[in-house]
This record gives structure tokens, sequence and C-alpha cells, in this order.
């Protein structure tokens, strides 16, 4: 042995003995330091740490009379660091410690006094443990945490499930039944019953509220009639609306007078009617001046005109009556070339005022049709003259008859006559008595197509009950048929009263193919 390095290991030894003796601590540094005081070893390193002895769980257990606080780090079995506590080996981190009278081995929790129960009082009070007995046992709660005590109430729910408050006593969730298919919507049942999955009805009035737009599968309106206005395809006058494609609401637009609905393939359309020559396209009635255009597809018409009808006569003086107006002239004609291309002149004749208190009525004036240079007969105008005026009773001489209206008469020009042609009805004749006889007026003249004004029937003084004793002037009766004569008026007073206005002419056009 080299005496040199005896004698270092020798002073090394000598100085480290002295150095425990006098400090009482050891420190162990890759530099040095002073141990802290309160430390008996310190161990200090910033790239190497403490190591434990290693061994396995038989090792540990077969340590010969192991001292209480000894430490050993186990390899094997349930890994960790194990400490003696004087009568077995603890896993360090499975003992709970407490500050006073409770102890914990092996995760039993022992109270050791009665005044430790009460200071679990805030785990007590939530539910999470319970105790018994002033040094009894405290044990952790296995039941769900109920909802008044910050809990759930449960310990599992229904995946994919929505959940709701329970109908326990406790208040626990609960997860909602599944529904039976997909679609269904969650509905409210009560306040004592969890909701349930079902098929949405929105037959009860207060299901849904508000308006559902048209884009989201509704009307957008709250009204029938505003419903179909809304979903209706139809943009103008005259269109229908039909079930298309797979009964889908499809616009047809509107058609030209004189054409018909038809079906082709399911699908109608309007089309010109189709009859055979001579079949009626449409019948058109023209109670004023207008300038006439054929329906489309007419070749040939047939005309029926009236004159105006004239006024009634008025009456003036004590027991006056007047006469009836007459009715204006009847004419009919069968025109041939007719186009649908040009259109022709009518004028509609106007009835005749009723005649003032003593005064003639005023005569209708005429209807007139006429044609253009390409019809048969071309360039012909026909008339039907209007009606006269029937005469006004003015001296209230006794028993005397008063003349009605002339008809109007039917004419046309010499080349071509009306097919059929005659003048109108004269107006009825008044009979003018005495204050104790009844008084008749005329009656105006009827046409073809309505009649003429009512005569009046009166007395001044033909009895005691007022039924019998006409004491005021009444107005002619006014026509109700066209080109009918109005009728004539009764004098109940010595002002008198105007005759019954005739009524206007009129047009018939039958439109053939």
């Amino acid at each position: 042995m080299n005496i040199k390095k005896l004698l270092g290991c020798c002073f090394f030894v000598s100085t480290f003995l002295v150095a425990s003796i006098a400090q009482a601590q050891v420190g162990i540094s890759e530099t040095s330091i002073t141990p802290v005081a309160s430390s008996i070893l310190e161990l200090n390193s910033t790239s190497k740490g403490f190591l434990t002895p290693r061994m396995t769980s038989a090792q540990r257990t077969g340590i010969s009379s192991p001292a209480e606080g000894l430490v050993v780090y186990q390899t094997d079995g349930t890994k960790g660091f194990y400490y003696y506590n004087g009568s077995s080996w603890i896993l360090l981190g499975t003992q709970l410690t407490f500050s006073t009278g409770l102890t914990n081995t092996s995760g039993t929790v022992t109270v050791n006094s009665s005044q430790n129960i009460s200071q679990l009082s805030n785990l007590t009070s939530n539910g999470i443990v319970t105790t018994s007995g002033g040094n009894g046992t405290l044990t952790v709660m296995t039941t769900p945490l109920s909802i008044s005590n910050g809990g759930t109430g449960v310990t599992s729910l229904t995946a994919y499930m929505p959940v709701a408050g329970g109908t326990t006593s406790t208040g626990a969730l609960q997860s909602v039944a599944a529904g039976s298919a997909s679609g269904q919507a969650l509905t409210y049942q009560g306040a004592s019953s969890l909701p349930t999955f079902s098929a949405l009805n929105l037959s009860g009035t207060s299901v849904v509220t508000g308006t559902l737009p048209i884009t989201n599968g509704g009307t957008g309106a709250s009204t029938k009639a505003a419903a179909f206005n809304n979903l209706s395809p139809m943009t103008t006058e005259g269109d229908i609306i039909y079930g298309g494609a797979s009964g889908t609401g499809t616009r047809l637009s509107a058609g030209t007078n004189g054409q018909i609905l038809t079906l082709a393939s399911g699908v109608p359309s309007w089309v010109d009617a189709t009859g055979g020559t001579g079949s009626l396209v449409a019948v058109r009635q023209i109670t004023s001046g207008v300038t006439y255009t054929p329906t489309s597809g007419t070749t040939k018409i047939l005309i029926q005109m009236v004159g105006g009808g004239g006024g009634g006569g008025g009456a003036d003086v004590l027991y006056g009556v007047g006469a009836g107006g007459g009715a204006g002239g009847f004419a009919q004609k069968y025109i041939t070339g007719i186009s649908s291309l040009t259109s022709y002149t009518i004028a509609i004749g106007s009835g005749g005022s009723g005649g003032a208190a003593g005064s003639v009525g005023s005569a209708g004036t005429a209807t007139t049709f006429q044609t253009n240079a390409t019809a048969v007969p071309a360039s012909t105008t026909f008339t039907a003259n209007g009606g006269a005026g029937g005469t006004g009773d003015v001296n209230n001489s006794k028993k005397v008859a008063r003349i009605g209206g002339a008809g109007g008469t039917s004419v046309s020009n010499t080349a071509s006559k009306a097919d059929v042609f005659y003048s109108g009805n004269a107006g009825g004749y008044s009979i003018s008595r005495d204050n104790t006889e009844y008084n008749i007026s005329g009656f105006g003249a009827s046409t073809l197509f309505g009649s003429g004004g009512a005569s009046l029937i009166a007395c001044h003084a033909c009895g005691s009950s007022a039924a019998d004793n006409t004491t005021t002037d009444v107005a002619g009766n006014a026509a109700t048929g066209k080109g009918a004569g109005g009728g004539g008026a009764y004098a109940g007073t010595s002002t008198g009263a105007s005759g019954g206005s005739g009524s206007g002419g009129m047009i018939i056009i039958f439109e053939y193919k």
C-alpha cells in the first residue's frame, strides 16, 4: 500500500468525524453549502436525485425487524414508495390524515371523539357522509347526491335522450323516454308528468301561433281567401287554375271572346268554337252606343233591334189624366259577310222623358246598325225609330179620351229592307171623367223585351174612405221593358204631375260561324 494514500485516507476520516462532532449536521452537494439549520442531512443538486433502496415485494417483506419510518421503493406488484409504520407496511398516498381526532387505516376512517363528528357538519349537511355514535363510524354515501344537496340525484342517464326534472320526491333528473319514430316532437304533458315524444298535432287552435310564411311551407295568411290568393299562380283577370302534372296547380291564361274551354290529353285550353257552318258562336246584348267588333270566327249575324219608347203624357188641373207613350219600332235582319277584323257602328235610342203637367211626353230616339262595305248588304244602315210621347190633359174636359203616343216605325234604305220589321205599339188612351168617378191614365206600350208604364186609376171623391179618394198628384209610371213607353200621369190637385219616362232601345246580336 502506498503510504501516502493511506495517510490521506486517515486524514479524511478524521476530518469527517471532527466535522460531524462539531456541527451535528451533514450537507452533501455538488457545491459548497451550509445545511439548513433544522436538518440533520441536506442533499443539494440540480442534476441528480435521491435514490432509495429498490426491491421486490418479497424482499421488502423479508426485511428483518424493520424500523418504524423505514422507506423503500417496491419495483413489482403495486409499485411505489412504502414506509413501515411500526406494525405494517403502508403505500404512500393511500392513507388519509386528519388534524385531530380522526385516523385512517387502509381507507377506514375512525372517529376518536364526539367533538370531531361536529367538525364534519359541512359534509353531513350536504349528504356526502353519515355518522353514528359519539366515537362511531364515518360512512361515505354510495347513493346519488340529491338535487337539493347540489347533486343530480342519478348515477346515469340514457344516451342521446333529453333530461327533465323527475317526479320523485327528491327531484332527481330523469331521462325522457325515446320516441317511436323519427321526426316526433317533444310535447308538454302537464306539471305532474314528464314530456313525451309524439307526432306533432296542429289541430288545436292554441298549439301554433303566428302565420307561417310560404318559404317555410305555409300560406303567409290567416284566412282562406287570402291563403288562396297567396298560393294561386293566377296573375290576370280571367285566368283559371287547374291541376297540372302530378296535380300541381297550374295557371291557364284567359282566352278571347267567344272561345270555348276544351280538354286534350288531360290538359285544358281555350280554342275557337269548332261548330259547323251556321253554328252559334255567341249572343251579344247591346244597350248603349258602341263600336261593335264581332267575336272571333263570326261570319254571319242576326240582329234584333228596338227604338226608344216615348214618354207618358203629363196631367194638368184637377182630375186630369195623361195618355201613355208609344213603343219603339222593331226590326230584324240576317247579315252575311261579317268579319271579326272589322268594327261596326251601333247607336242605341234613348227613351223619351215624361211630359210635364199638361204636356205631351217626348219621343224616344232611333236605334241604328250600320254595315260596312264587305257585308251583305253592304254599307247599309238599319233603323228602328223611337215611339211618340203620350198626349197630356190640359183642359179638364169631362168624359174625354186622350190619344196615346204612336209606336215608332222601322225603316231601312230602299236597297234592302229588314227581314222582319213593324211599328211599335201605340200608347194607351186616357179617360177623364169627373171628381166623383174614376179617371184612368194611359198605359205605356210594351215591346217584345218588356212592359211599358202601367196606367193609373184614381178618383178625387168617390167615397167616404181614404182608399176611394186620391187628392194628390201622381206621376206616370216609367217603362221597364227595353223600348217600351211611359205611363200617363194623374192630377189630384190643380198643380198637376209629369208622365212616366220611356225606356231606351236595345240590339241583340246572334253571332254564327
